[in-house]
């Protein structure tokens, strides 16, 4: 497929920027703002390389739009067509200015995925003072996974994402045992195996990958738990265990991090290491977006991830 094929023969060059604009962005009036264009005029140009291509290029889904088949295969040559004119004009390509930039990013997340992402954002948004971060933490998957990656930026899961998705580790983790400052095992300052086996629980889930890690752990072992009090999160967890004689298994960035570090103490588990691992992860389509490409790099940075690993960024399962 060449640069000519994919530019209407009567049309200004425009058309072609705009097109990347509109297959990267997804959305019309980002587009718009973005080629520094009215939104009408914008879907006017939308109109008009519909009927060029004769497909839609774009289609509803709800208030959103997702890309057609034809679409996900003009974006890679959209954009490196784009990118040629501007080194031939000698243009500067397109790049993000934190320092500048108003942009907004949506990063989707579950379970205790927002507490993660909230111990890293705020030196991020600091370099970035004029840009908006909305973290959203949903409860379930849609019933079609791949809207998760089209209707936000990031996603960030216990799980890499779809195979035409691109992940990178940014968070590592493990399951610790917590009780209250006052329990008996605090001041000890360990748990044993007969320990754990008397011990009454509160569990908080985790997400059901997260979960099912620890529960294949403990059965392994040959034990499985039956907590006194089941939660909504983990962070309830170790909050009650603060002023209980209850005990938590909890994931210990979350154990250390919060409001409940001065009233508890963390113990090594006897079950042995359960590692979490969490990855951020973005479609394909969104692979030359700079501004992206920056607040990732950003995230896994201050979470001590560094830099993506090129040889491990293709998705092979869902959330």
């Amino acid at each position: 497929m060449s640069a000519s094929t994919m530019l209407p023969a009567s049309r200004d060059v425009n058309m072609l920027f705009a097109l990347r604009a509109l297959l990267e962005e997804l959305n019309v009036t980002r587009a718009a703002e973005r080629m520094g264009v009215g939104q009408p005029a914008m879907s006017g140009i939308l109109s008009r390389l519909r009927t060029h291509y004769g497909d839609e290029l774009l289609v509803r889904f709800g208030r959103d739009y997702e890309p057609t088949p034809l679409a996900r295969a003009l974006l890679p040559h959209v954009q490196e067509a784009t990118a040629s004119i501007e080194r031939l004009l000698g243009a500067s390509p397109r790049v993000f200015d934190p320092a500048q930039s108003a942009r907004s990013f949506t990063i989707f997340t579950a379970g205790y995925g927002a507490h993660l992402l909230h111990t890293v954002l705020s030196p991020v948004v600091q370099r970035a003072p004029a840009i908006r971060v909305d973290v959203i933490n949903g409860q379930t998957v849609p019933t079609e996974p791949q809207r998760l990656w089209l209707d936000h930026d990031l996603v960030l899961a216990s799980t890499v994402g779809l195979p035409e998705c691109r992940s990178a580790l940014i968070f590592q983790d493990r399951f610790v045992c917590v009780v209250g400052r006052e329990h008996p095992l605090s001041r000890r300052g360990a748990m044993e195996w007969p320990d754990f086996i008397e011990a009454e629980f509160v569990l908080g889930e985790c997400g059901a990958d997260i979960d099912g890690r620890l529960r294949q752990a403990l059965l392994r072992r040959g034990h499985e738990i039956h907590p006194r009090v089941e939660v909504e999160s983990p962070a309830t967890a170790l909050h009650l265990v603060a002023d209980t004689d209850l005990v938590a298994i909890a994931p210990e960035r979350l154990a250390q991090d919060g409001p409940w570090t001065d009233r508890i103490t963390v113990l090594e588990p006897p079950f042995g290491e359960v590692p979490i691992a969490h990855y951020l992860s973005w479609h394909a389509i969104r692979d030359a977006d700079p501004g992206l490409q920056w607040m990732i790099a950003q995230l896994r940075e201050r979470a001590g991830a560094g830099e993506p690993d090129p040889n491990a960024q293709d998705g092979s399962s869902g959330l």
